[in-house]
């Protein structure tokens, strides 16, 4: 299968992950987030409700230098919560998928969400959260709360 026709087929199975876990979890309503590395956890809380998911981080879209960034191939991400890189890189490779080998390159914004669907589809989870930081799009795929 050529890359493109195996990211629209991950990008429709992320589309009915976020919509069970709109629907189980309402993440869109929360106001605030706190992510803690060690330990693996993302906190979700609004005035009334607080929610933990166990995450891996995909990685990074810089809205500021256009690129995207794996979270295997970034520094300043633990390991422990770096996408899985044996999975994902060697997929790539057998595959001849060159955004799945590259640690970094110039992109277009929704790279991040293409992406995060192929690891919930290699990897699994219950599906993505996205929060901004500065210029800095992080994506997460949520495992379990």
């Amino acid at each position: 299968m050529d890359y493109k026709d195996f990211s629209t087929n991950c990008f429709g199975e992320l589309e009915k992950l976020q919509d069970n876990l709109n629907m189980s979890y309402d993440i869109n309503s929360y106001t605030r987030w706190d992510y803690d590395q060690p330990s693996g956890i993302i906190t979700l809380s609004k005035a009334d409700k607080i929610i933990n998911f166990r995450y891996y981080q995909v990685g990074t879209y810089s809205t500021e230098l256009k690129t995207w960034k794996w979270s295997w191939d970034n520094e300043n991400t633990s390991k422990n919560v770096a996408v899985d890189i044996e999975k994902i890189k060697g997929f790539g490779i057998a595959n001849e998928y060159e955004n799945l080998i590259n640690g970094e390159f110039t992109s277009y914004e929704e790279i991040g969400w293409e992406l995060s669907s192929i690891c919930c589809n290699l990897i699994g989870g219950i599906g993505v959260y996205r929060p901004v930081i500065d210029h800095l799009k992080i994506h997460l795929v949520l495992r379990s709360n």
